[in-house]
């Protein structure tokens, strides 16, 4: 992860000059630019940086794209992704040719209708054919659980205890050698070194673009926060003092429930959990810190989980002061300066994580134009999955350092592109 933090913020130094800013011999702007977003980049633009040009081949479509992505990942009983796949259903608009390239790396890919012939091409998923006037695609694609471990945005660590407090394994599928009691800990991974503005925005803007926030945070989790350029302005009037450099982590929606088989009682604690028969259940925000859960097992009972995750808006981050309705609400007070610096700050952290939470839609990204979601559920893999995923790991020594290489190389020429850095 320190590497991948490195090698953000080498992109961010190359790309921050192109951002608005305030120089040493200038007066300060009289605007503030927005955190922008990282999906859908062109790969003309990445043509300027040392990545491999077969990484930035450009798609060729009729009309926009719109891309709908729901990631399944199977975890192993240490919490590992041991199967993540990608179920894709693609939109073209407009009549003519369509060949679309998506960055991957794949490993295998699934056409799920007549129409759908989708190919993995060194890693990268191309889709390529004629629309009559609007086509849907739909896929499958099989993506490699290693690579992918730190690109998702929730990360799952389990560890498991004998009665004695002795370390143990959980066997394949969750299930338990002897009783005992497993730690089960969320994390959220999305963190992203960002430059960020710093400075005082002019009163109405600021307030209708932090009542559009506030307003996104409060509803349900779905589809992408707006973000600037798509919701929010750009740039908001105003003085821009200067830069900062700042981790930005989106919000992570967490929903679903931790169970233990054949338990009739309620073997799961946890903060913000909710016991239930067998289980707990669990709601709310995952944000810098972790989340950790208790279940207590007996030997051969399984633990299992479901969960719901999606990159959003916490609104408790930018609620307005002392409880108010809202941020208009909060300007007819007149607030002072160093009151309108404190909202200005909090427009722009909140704005960069909403860009961070965009940057998960498309998963897989691409240049194409078009509306684009992607969600996660996590549960825990099944013990034949569980056990072909440890035979791959295994099996071939060799072809697990070349892929390592690969994956590094991939890193290296599509961090920009990606969005996990």
């Amino acid at each position: 992860m320190r590497g991948a933090a490195r090698l953000a913020t080498a992109v961010a130094l190359v790309v921050a000059p192109l951002l608005p800013g305030v120089s040493a011999a200038e007066s300060p702007a009289k605007s503030i630019p927005l955190p922008q977003t990282f999906r859908n980049i062109n790969p003309v633009r990445c043509l300027q940086l040392p990545f491999r040009k077969d990484r930035c081949r450009t798609s060729k479509v009729p009309g926009t794209v719109d891309d709908t992505e729901l990631l399944n990942v199977g975890i192993g009983p240490n919490g590992d992704p041991a199967v993540v796949t990608d179920r894709q259903h693609l939109v073209v608009h407009g009549a003519g040719a369509y060949l679309i390239y998506e960055l991957g790396p794949t490993r295998k890919v699934d056409g799920l209708n007549e129409f759908s012939q989708p190919q993995a091409q060194l890693g990268q998923v191309v889709w390529q054919g004629f629309s009559t006037g609007t086509r849907a695609l739909d896929g499958l694609l099989v993506l490699d659980p290693v690579i992918e471990a730190n690109r998702l945005p929730l990360a799952i660590r389990i560890q498991f205890v004998d009665r004695h407090r002795k370390p143990r394994l959980l066997q394949p599928g969750g299930r338990a050698p002897v009783d005992g009691t497993a730690t089960i800990t969320l994390l959220n991974i999305s963190s992203s070194p960002r430059f960020l503005g710093v400075g005082n925005a002019a009163l109405p803007p600021l307030t209708r673009a932090l009542d559009t926030l506030y307003a996104a945070a409060k509803s349900d989790p779905r589809g992408l926060p707006p973000y600037a350029g798509n919701g929010l302005p750009a740039s908001v009037p105003g003085t821009l003092i200067g830069q900062t450099e700042s981790t930005v982590t989106a919000p992570l929606h967490v929903d679903g429930r931790l169970t233990v088989s054949g338990s009739t009682g309620t073997p799961v604690t946890g903060l913000g959990s909710h016991p239930i028969a067998g289980g707990a259940t669990l709601s709310g925000f995952l944000n810098t810190m972790p989340a950790t859960f208790h279940a207590q097992l007996n030997a051969g009972q399984r633990l299992a989980l479901s969960l719901d995750v999606q990159p959003w808006l916490d609104q408790r981050t930018c609620a307005p002061p002392d409880h108010g309705p809202s941020w208009a609400a909060w300007a007819a007070t007149h607030p002072d300066a160093a009151a309108i610096g404190d909202a200005t700050a909090t427009l722009i952290g909140t704005a960069a994580q909403a860009a961070r939470a965009a940057d998960y839609s498309p998963y897989l990204q691409t240049d194409t134009n078009g509306l684009a979601a992607s969600s996660f559920h996590y549960e825990m893999a099944s013990e034949a999955a569980t056990r072909r995923a440890g035979k791959t790991m295994t099996a071939k020594p060799g072809a697990i350092v070349a892929a390592c290489l690969a994956g590094l190389a991939i890193a290296g020429n599509a961090a920009l592109l990606r969005r996990q850095w």
